[in-house]
Parts: C-alpha cells; sequence; structure tokens
C-alpha cells in the first residue's frame, strides 16, 4: 500500500484501476506481493509494503474499493491544500473541473462551508 500511496499517478484513477484490473488478473494466486507489482511502482521506493488488508473469500467489488480510495485521495488532497480546488487539483495531477465533478459525486463539501 505504501508503494501504491507514493505513486505519483499520472494517469489519475484510471491509471489505478487499470494497473489494479491487469495485477488481479495476471497474479499466480489469491493473494497479491511484491512480484506483482509492475516496476514502476517498484521504483518508488524501498520501505517495505506492509499487508493492507486480506481480499475477502466471497469476493468484493473492485469498483467500490477504487471510489473509496480515490475519495480518500481527493479529500487527503482538499485537506492538505485547505480546501483550495486549484492546488489540490495539481497535486493530484487533474483539471480543476475534473475535480469538481469528483467531489459533487463522492459529496465532499469542507467543513467550514457547511457551517
Amino acid at each position: 500500500m505504501l508503494r501504491f500511496a507514493r505513486y505519483a499517478w499520472p494517469g489519475n484513477v484510471r491509471e489505478l484501476e487499470n494497473m489494479l484490473e491487469r495485477m488481479v488478473i495476471l497474479a499466480g494466486g489469491d493473494v497479491l506481493s511484491m512480484a506483482d507489482l509492475p516496476e514502476r511502482l517498484l521504483e518508488v521506493g524501498a520501505a517495505p509494503v506492509e499487508r493492507f488488508e486480506e481480499l475477502p473469500g466471497q469476493g468484493f467489488f473492485l469498483n467500490e474499493v477504487l471510489a473509496d480510495f480515490e475519495k480518500r485521495l481527493i479529500l487527503q488532497a482538499l485537506e492538505q491544500t485547505d480546501w483550495v480546488k486549484n492546488r489540490a487539483a495539481k497535486l493530484l495531477n487533474v483539471n480543476r473541473t475534473t475535480l469538481i465533478e469528483k467531489m459533487k459525486r463522492f459529496k465532499l463539501v469542507s467543513s467550514s462551508a457547511e457551517a
């Protein structure tokens, strides 16, 4: 998970989704390991990668997991930039309009805006 978090994701969430789908398809077993990571993620840093969660035996909906991950990344970028959308969009390497649409989809609103 640390490798995923440290990677810049220039292709946005589409790159993440495609990478995860490819890893799941090409994996030799039920658990993804360091050997399944693409080279570009291995180059990100030498810190050990911790296992995040076990895959549930009954499976899960990949799109829901990816949407949750995307929402958390967007929220983290917004909090890190004090909810300045231009700066958050640059941090995420997405257009400002794309960020605003995703914020609407995930119903992300600054706590100061709610007051």
